[in-house]
């Protein structure tokens, strides 16, 4: 389960068109570059990368319909994975407001996936 999952690095925001020109990514370009600077480590690898290299791994993935770009992030993700990734855009909530919004749904959801995953 990905519940707001997004971007973890300069490099993976960057992948999403609408977020290279410098005014839509400053901030996280900043953030990004300032604990580089201060805590002297590098974020970590992109979500999707690790995501691709699960082997046979599948991911629920919630996005916050009132969050553009996790939705954005989302569909990029589900798309990569083709089969592996099944994507639920929770309408009229903010990042991983999902489960307190529609904990019924959620709940549905969730085991639906764990369901047709585990027990094919």
């Amino acid at each position: 389960m990905a519940d707001g999952a997004t971007r973890r690095s300069t490099a993976e925001l960057l992948a999403l068109p609408c977020e290279r020109p410098l005014v839509r990514s400053f901030t996280a370009r900043l953030m990004y570059s300032a604990v580089r600077l201060l805590a002297g480590e590098r974020p970590p690898g992109p979500l999707l990368g690790e995501m691709l290299r699960s082997g046979s791994t599948s991911f629920l993935l919630a996005a916050a319909g009132e969050n553009e770009l996790e939705v954005a992030f989302n569909e990029r993700f589900g798309q990569a994975l083709c089969r592996r990734g099944e994507l639920w855009v929770a309408s009229g909530v903010a990042h991983t407001g999902a489960f307190a919004r529609y904990p019924d749904e959620y709940e549905r959801r969730v085991l639906a996936f764990l369901d047709s995953r585990l027990l094919g």
